[in-house]
Formats: C-alpha cells, structure tokens, sequence
C-alpha cells in the first residue's frame, strides 16, 4: 500500500480507519498536497517504518480548504484531546497523532511545545520548522508510547526505535510483592518525565535485557537509570538504585505519597 492514503474531508479519514480498523493513526490536514507542510508529512510517512506494510499505524493526508482539525496548534503536551471533544477550524495545517488505548488514547496535535531530543542543535531552519519530516517522526515515536512501557516482545521494535534515548528500567516481575505499589510509584515519576525519559517494565523472562544491564533474577526488584551518550557508539552511563536504601526504594515512595494524600 502507499506510504500515505488521500482523502478529501474528515469523514472519508474517519470511514477509510474504520474499514481498516484503525485503533491509531497519523492524520494530516492540509489545504493542497504539494504545499511544504504536505511534503514533509509524506516524507514522514514513506521514512518510517510503522507506515509500511503489515503496520497498524496508518498516515493519512486530509485535503481539506474548511476546518482544518479538532484541535489548534500550539497546545500545550499536557492538554490531550479526546477524540471529537473540540470542534471547529483549526488555524492553518495540522497534524494529529490518534493514540492507541494501551498509549492512553484521545488524540494529540503536534504543536510548537514538542521539542525532539537534540533539537537544539539543528540549524535555525529546522529548528523553527513546525512540520520538518524529523520532527513529524520523532513525535509520532514519542507519543505512541504510554507513559511506562511493559516490555513485551511485540512493543520491543517500537522502543529501540524511539527517539528518548535516556531510559528508567523498572525490573520487577507482576505477581512479585508489591508490584503494583511500585509500578505506581514508577508511574507517578514517568508521568513528570514523559517524553525525555522512556520508561520500561521489565520481566525476568528477558534474559537478552537482564544480562545486558549485569543482573539476574535474584536481584529483583531493581531499578536502573540509563543515561544516553553523546554519540551512536557511545553506551553512556547506568546507575542502579539500590532498592534496600528508603530513599530509593518504589515501595516506600509509593506508600508515602499514598499516606500523605489520603491525610
């Protein structure tokens, strides 16, 4: 199939996902198909991988001159749009990322809050570029992710392929004690740092992961911080924090901040 499907108004885009049955999607909005904004979404597209056959992420391109989207750009990352909650034009092209339920659904608009990592580097036309194809995939691959990521071996592609290099390693195994009071502590922190941190689950059954990072079961629960190099080649850094010290531990976390808010 084409990298990026046509369509001419907002409910050919809604019928075309039904019929494919859709759960998430890029949807561009644009007033004609060779205008720059339009481009870079279908370089976008034929540029990632998840737009290819066999994916479960379609692009679609809505050439459209009336109201341009259910939402405005510029919204700010924490103000996530349920789907047909805001109606109405939009000013200008737009571009939306329609969320999985295991991402924490609604949809969200790339606007110009979204800062990819490094982006600082980029020369001023890039910078500033709202719809420069880099920036189109890097938050497509940032914000199909949910807040804390449980490694399974279907999502394991998607994460070597995101754009947050720095990581928090949460290694706990869900019928262990006390797992969902860490994973909430954990969820609590992912939730402050979502978007510069990916935040990963892992189970003992990752062998491969568990001897990359030098543990084993026996050290669970454990908690690692990965902090990305500098360059491709460079590992950067890993911290483990030591889970028997209070102060480290997700457990403690999670029953403090459970006890002061209920008082």
């Amino acid at each position: 199939r084409d990298a990026v499907q046509v369509v001419h108004s907002n409910r050919e885009a809604e019928e075309l996902l039904e019929a494919m049955q859709a759960e998430e999607a890029v949807i561009g909005r644009f007033l004609h198909q060779h205008s720059v904004e339009a481009t870079a979404f279908m370089i976008a597209a034929e540029e990632d991988d998840t737009a290819y056959p066999n994916s479960s992420l379609p692009y679609v391109m809505v050439l459209e001159p009336r109201g341009l989207g259910v939402a405005r750009l510029g919204s700010l990352p924490s103000e996530e749009r349920r789907e047909g909650e805001v109606q109405g034009p939009a000013m200008g092209p737009s571009i939306l990322l329609r969320r999985s339920r295991a991402a924490g659904g609604g949809t969200v608009v790339l606007g110009r809050w979204y800062q990819p990592p490094r982006w600082h580097e980029q020369p001023p036309e890039r910078r500033y570029a709202l719809f420069d194809a880099d920036r189109i995939k890097s938050f497509v691959g940032t914000w199909r992710m949910p807040r804390v990521v449980e490694l399974t071996g279907r999502v394991w592609r998607r994460v070597l392929q995101s754009p947050v290099r720095n990581q928090t390693l949460l290694f706990s195994d869900p019928d262990s004690p006390a797992h969902e009071l860490r994973m909430a502590a954990f969820a609590a922190v992912a939730e402050e740092w979502f978007g510069k941190v990916l935040f990963l689950q892992i189970s003992s059954n990752f062998t491969s992961v568990l001897k990359y990072f030098g543990l084993t079961v026996s050290d669970f629960p454990a908690v690692v911080v990965a902090v990305a190099g500098q360059e491709d080649t460079d590992k950067g850094e890993m911290y483990r924090l030591d889970q028997r010290l209070p102060q480290y531990n997700l457990t403690s976390i999670a029953m403090a901040s459970s006890s002061s808010s209920s008082s």
